[in-house]
């Protein structure tokens, strides 16, 4: 599950999807991948963590009273907890062994037209006020939020919204309910779901929005308000253009300027947070001369769309690459199209996760959000694992707006977006609270602020909050819980270092293989990794399937040339081809001739076989447990009686060999190995199969007292919560009694009494639940324990799979 972070609020039982998602995956073995497992509030943990285990932490509000108002040696406990299940890499960890390449900054500024800056003067103006009859109240704060940035993106932008806010005054009997939705009211800026997300808590405090009422019974203000709305509106759409946009004509050729200069392609992501602004541009850079531009939003309904993807679906009709899900298909499909075709992608929200674009180099963000792990988001579509050059990335500064002025220096500056290798992502997205609750600090001062001192005071404590949050707390934090990288992982990056130039083990096992299985009706290049089939008439196996005849690329990293196939594991070819070798009957015994001397790379534990001769022989051992392992074992003699170590076998099948006959001095019938040999091979499987099977006890017995361990604490945490609302009650209980003493009338205080009494009769009965409870929550431990108990009955099956007689020449 990648972006996984989408499902931190699965707590809240609002979360409709996050909730279906984690019911419908339970029990199923899961991933999550994200950049961002822990803004500030542990809480979201929690969330990601129910995923991959329910029982690692009890009820989430015993979770909160333990680890969320915690002090360090909480803190060490829950890094203990979680250990097993997580694992943060930094990019600065691994930049000794992954090229990153550098991101290189330029501000293009504009100053508003007039009829611009008088709009955006209008409509500020209009939001600051204290009591709005447009906006439903339990909304403001999302939608003056939202209705500022589509202000700051373009009069087309806003002119929308401005009709919705028309509309709902003026005519409500023709709106739908959903129009006291936020996510209609503002559906042109796609973020909106995910911000409505955030906040829920704040939108269900407030109660749902009421109707409006029928325009002949507005008052006297909303009248008023209604004419305001609609001179906006007229003023919004008597603007043609914006300087903005004449301002990313220029930028646009500073920038592709600069990718001639560096050597990289000349392609375009233009980012804006607005399907209108979208429109905009596209008509824009069309009316000015730029060909191949397209768009990617969170429809893409369009007809360009739909072209491209239906060119898309019949070029790859039969292949991989094609889901079967249609938004899937039509993502991979304008991807491909803006790699091989378009010169100029402009994008919302969308294109900003998930999609890999490192063939671009230029980033243009158009409107620049207030929430910096957006901007690092949309920067890494292109700055990326893979990028071969610099990204250029250009931001837009309004020079005559002093609080757009201090949010990009606080991006720029503080954080850090927009040049060097790593931008910020490393030390200070991950120490803000959620990104929502940084841009509701900044809307904040949009929303209070009304003069240069203001906003200059305001911003300069912003800073001076995030630099104590940063440094003090959060930094601290998620180090001391998240941040392993040991040495096998260092290990690992070194190897991808040293070989990357070769096939990994997986690959070369599968091309060896395919060569072997398809040796008579294929031929193969071995220096580009691609094979030709050829099927003539008696060469293709009649219980094969019918595949397509043509040329097969193994697929590595790049894209695969025009015209071939791509070929990896999990095709139905590779597939099938596995599964043939799989029931490829053994002879009882076979000679092997490994040529050494003419396999070009050096092998050192082979060279000291060449010119000898011995045995060898391999058995499958099945042990069905934890999971159904298969396992080689590998026994492996010279005929001077001198053992050698079982990885000499692996070695062995990297070489190149001929099949020969049994030699004549070895008798036709079974024994076919001299009865000491075969004593002594049978010797060295057993000695090898007892390491393996003590292994396998070690790694068991050590996973039971994980789980055991687990689970005594899931049932303490369990008992926790119970004690937790225990004392919530006598808390309340308490309070009750207090305010008694504190009210003056007779019936105030009887009303009080009733309280008390109700509560104090609900604490009894809790005291009760809780013994009740406690007995169940043992009896869920002690079920689960014996579930992986039963998990851990081992099964075992040895079966032989080949006797050879091997020499090396």
């Amino acid at each position: 599950m990648d972006e996984a972070h989408r499902m931190r609020n699965v707590v809240k039982p609002s979360n409709k999807i996050a909730n279906a998602v984690r019911d419908a995956l339970r029990g199923r073995a899961k991933l999550l991948l994200t950049a961002t497992p822990l803004q500030n509030s542990l809480a979201e943990l929690y969330g990601l963590v129910s995923f991959i285990d329910e029982h690692l932490f009890g009820d989430f509000d015993t979770f909160r009273e333990r680890f969320v108002r915690s002090d360090n040696a909480s803190l060490e406990e829950l890094r203990f907890r979680i250990s097993h299940i997580c694992q943060r890499t930094l990019r600065r960890q691994v930049n000794e062994y992954v090229r990153f390449t550098q991101r290189i900054a330029f501000t293009q500024n504009f100053t508003p037209t007039p009829d611009e800056q008088l709009l955006y003067d209008n409509v500020s103006e209009y939001l600051q006020r204290d009591s709005l009859q447009a906006l439903p109240s339990g909304q403001r704060t999302l939608i003056t939020m939202v209705m500022r940035k589509l202000l700051a993106s373009s009069s087309f932008a806003i002119a929308g919204t401005l009709q919705r806010l028309v509309d709902r005054i003026a005519a409500p009997a023709n709106q739908p309910a959903e129009q006291n939705d936020p996510t209609t009211l503002l559906d042109d800026f796609e973020a909106i779901e995910t911000l409505t997300e955030e906040f829920q808590e704040e939108l269900s405090t407030n109660g749902p929005p009421a109707a409006p009422d029928p325009l002949e019974g507005l008052s006297l203000e909303a009248r008023m308000e209604l004419e305001e709305l609609q001179q906006f509106l007229k003023l919004s759409a008597s603007i043609s253009t914006n300087a903005k946009g004449d301002a990313l004509l220029v930028a646009l050729e500073k920038g592709f300027e600069k990718l001639q200069e560096l050597g990289a392609l000349r392609k375009a992501v233009i980012f804006t947070e607005s399907r209108r602004t979208q429109e905009y541009l596209l008509e824009l850079l069309n009316a000015n001369g730029y060909n191949g531009v397209m768009t990617m939003n969170g429809t893409n309904t369009d007809d360009r769309s739909g072209v491209i993807y239906r060119s898309w679906a019949a070029r790859h009709a039969g292949e991989s690459v094609v889901t079967g899900n249609k938004a899937v298909d039509l993502r991979a499909a304008l991807v491909e199209h803006f790699r091989d075709h378009a010169e100029i992608l402009i994008a919302t929200e969308a294109a900003a996760e998930g999609v890999n674009l490192q063939f671009a180099s230029l980033v243009v963000n158009y409107d620049l959000p207030w929430n910096p792990q957006r901007i690092e988001q949309r920067i890494g579509r292109c700055h990326r694992y893979g990028q071969q050059f610099d990204v250029v990335v250009i931001n837009f500064l309004n020079t005559s707006n002093a609080a757009d002025q201090r949010v990009f220096e606080l991006l720029y500056e503080k954080f850090q977006l927009f040049n060097g290798v790593f931008g910020a992502s490393d030390e200070v997205l991950g120490a803000l609270e959620s990104g929502v609750d940084f841009e509701r600090r900044i809307a904040g001062i949009y929303q209070q602020c009304r003069t240069r001192d203001q906003i200059d005071s305001a911003f300069q404590q912003l800073r001076t909050d995030l630099d104590e949050h940063i440094q003090e707390r959060m930094a601290e934090t998620r180090s001391k819980l998240m941040e392993h990288f040991d040495n096998e992982v260092h290990q690992r990056f070194r190897n991808i270092q040293q070989e990357q130039q070769f096939l990994n083990e997986l690959e070369r096992a599968l091309w060896n293989l395919t060569r072997f299985q398809l040796r008579n009706v294929a031929t193969f290049n071995n220096h580009d990794f691609s094979f030709t089939i050829q099927a003539t008439n008696g060469s293709w196996p009649s219980h094969w399937p019918t595949l397509q005849q043509g040329t097969y690329q193994l697929l590595r990293q790049g894209a695969v040339p025009e015209g071939r196939f791509p070929y990896r594991m999990g095709d139905p070819l590779a597939t099938m081809l596995i599964n043939e070798a799989l029931e490829h009957p053994l002879t009882t015994a076979a000679y092997l001739q490994f040529n050494y001397t003419e396999h070009g790379a050096r092998i050192g534990v082979l060279e000291p076989l060449v010119g000898k001769s011995g045995w060898m022989q391999l058995q499958r051992l099945t042990v069905a447990s934890l999971d159904q392992e298969d396992h080689t074992l590998r026994a492996i003699t010279c005929d001077d009686g001198q053992p050698l170590h079982p990885d000499c076998c692996d070695k062995l099948f990297l070489v190149d060999g001929t099949s020969l006959p049994l030699p004549e001095s070895l008798p036709a019938a079974d024994p076919l190995v001299p009865a000491s040999v075969a004593e002594q091979l049978q010797a060295l499987l057993a000695d090898a199969r007892q390491e393996l099977l003590n292994h396998v006890e070690q790694r068991n017995t050590a996973f039971y007292e994980d789980e055991s361990q687990k689970l005594e604490r899931w049932a303490e945490d369990r008992k926790q919560g119970l004690d937790l609302s225990l004392r919530n009650l006598d808390v309340k209980i308490k309070e009750a009694k207090n305010q008694k003493r504190r009210v003056g009338t007779l019936a105030e205080k009887l009303e009080v009494e009733r309280t008390i009494k109700t509560l104090e009769g609900e604490r009894a009965r809790q005291r009760r639940r809780i013994f009740e409870a406690q007995d169940e929550i043992e009896a869920q431990r002690d079920q689960l324990i014996d579930q992986v108990a039963e998990r851990l009955q081992q099964k075992i099956h040895c079966k032989d799979l080949m006797l050879v007689r091997w020499s090396v020449v």
